[in-house]
């Protein structure tokens, strides 16, 4: 009887500790490029769930532009993204900022906007390899 009891709490116990972890996902940097033969311009990405914003001016074909920053805890939420393409009207978009499963927890992650040649974007997250 002792030893069931003594099961019984031990399974309780690991029960609540699994149920409270709860790893944070970091990232460090937020990447727009520019995969088009134009100029983008007034490019703004903001992190909703944070309300950070960070900003780039002008992208010039085929380039980047990186944010960096101290390791900051990734929240679950989305990136509001606007930009101007080719001196056009200002356009804007709103991506899911969801987690890849197979990402590891104590590595940053990079958020990434991708200027398409069209001058459309898309967002992904990126982790480089722990190897």
């Amino acid at each position: 009887m002792y030893r069931t009891g003594i099961l019984v709490a031990a399974t309780l116990f690991s029960a609540a500790a699994a149920a409270a972890y709860n790893p944070a996902h970091i990232y460090n940097e937020v990447r727009v490029v520019n995969n088009s033969e134009a100029t983008v311009s007034s490019v703004t990405v903001v992190h909703r769930p944070s309300g950070r914003s960070y900003s780039c001016d002008e992208i010039k074909p085929l380039q980047v532009c990186n944010n960096y920053f101290g390791k900051r805890r990734f929240d679950a939420g989305s990136f509001e993204v606007t930009w101007t393409y080719d001196g056009g009207a200002a356009q804007s978009e709103t991506f899911d900022a969801a987690v890849p499963p197979f990402f590891v927890t104590g590595i940053a992650m990079q958020a990434i906007v991708d200027i398409d040649p069209a001058g459309n974007a898309s967002f992904h997250n990126d982790q480089y390899s722990p190897n």
